[in-house]
């Protein structure tokens, strides 16, 4: 079976328009710093009129201008570090353009959850890397060289992710239902927080994964249908949504169930399934033993899972 996974990156990638970008981040990081340096000298010299006035009031302020006078020291005497300013704004910017490189680009289609959190990782840490035109050549050339891997990567967190409690689904065959817990609040909406955040993209995974194999791209499909069908309500409530390759069912408890629809699509997952899972587990006899349906404990896979923590405890897939 062919699974390889084709990528036509967006218009977006295109020498010219990268170029464009980055001399648009240049100049905006130009025209900031000396709008800083402006407000910088302006508080300074705000100061100096306050330290003169003084020498008018005493140290004296009317109560009847309590406010005024309250608006005033929060507006012009406020304490203003144009370092950290310029430095904050800075990484506003550049997180702005990394989100937009990966929505315009289409690189959101091969990047699996991995990917994703490590963008969220990265996007709020103090030290991201720059989005200048090495840095994005190089980011859109390895997601796109390694799609293969990141596929498969995503097949395998994806379906290992799945609550093992449930029967219809483990971690090396996927049944027609597959069950996601914890995906709705209280109030009926996705939850983004903890568990919640964690399914929700893991939904996404599992779609892109159908979608790629069936061999169209319909990447937020089913999310967009279940957030059309729930929205304007409060509360926990029951829906039924229907996608080109899903059947979904959300549920009062927060839980949503998922039925494959295509059979033969279902057949090609699990192969890949098994295939990742022969194939990442060279020497190891239990891991092969799994794949064959057979319980497993306690593996010493010696590094060669892919995903931390894969093997051990039967529930999770090792490369």
């Amino acid at each position: 079976m062919n699974t390889r996974t084709t990528f036509s990156a967006g218009a977006l990638v295109a020498p010219m328009n990268i170029m464009s970008i980055c001399a648009a981040r240049e100049a905006a990081l130009t025209q900031m710093q000396d709008a800083i340096g402006t407000l910088s000298d302006g508080y300074s010299r705000a100061l100096d009129a306050a330290e003169t006035a003084k020498g008018a009031t005493a140290g004296h302020s009317c109560y009847l201008h309590y406010s005024d006078n309250e608006a005033v020291k929060s507006t012009l005497f406020s304490a203003f570090d144009p370092v950290a300013v310029l430095a904050r704004y800075k990484r506003t910017l550049d997180a702005a353009i990394w989100l937009r490189i990966v929505e315009e680009s289409r690189l959101k289609e091969i990047m699996d959850r991995t990917e994703r959190d490590q963008l969220d990782k990265q996007m709020g840490a103090d030290d991201m890397p720059e989005p200048t035109l090495e840095n994005i050549r190089a980011t859109l050339e390895r997601l796109t060289l390694d799609a293969d891997l990141i596929f498969m990567r995503g097949v395998a967190r994806a379906f290992s992710e799945l609550d093992p409690a449930f029967k219809s689904h483990d971690a090396f065959k996927i049944g027609k239902r597959m069950i996601f817990t914890w995906v709705f609040d209280d109030g009926g909406y996705w939850s983004y927080s903890g568990r919640g955040e964690q399914m929700r993209r893991t939904l996404a995974d599992v779609e892109r994964v159908f979608s790629q194999l069936s061999g169209q791209r319909s990447y937020g499909d089913l999310e967009g249908a279940i957030n059309d069908a729930r929205r304007g309500g409060w509360g926990a409530r029951q829906t039924e949504i229907e996608t080109e390759y899903f059947t979904a069912r959300c549920f009062k408890n927060g839980n949503l169930h998922l039925w494959v629809k295509d059979v033969d699509l279902l057949r090609k997952v699990n192969q890949v399934l098994a295939k990742l899972l022969w194939r990442g587990a060279g020497r190891c006899r239990r891991v092969r033993r799994a794949a064959r349906r057979l319980p497993h404990r306690n593996c010493r896979c010696q590094g060669s899972c892919l995903l931390p923590d894969a093997c051990g405890d039967g529930r999770r897939i090792a490369f």
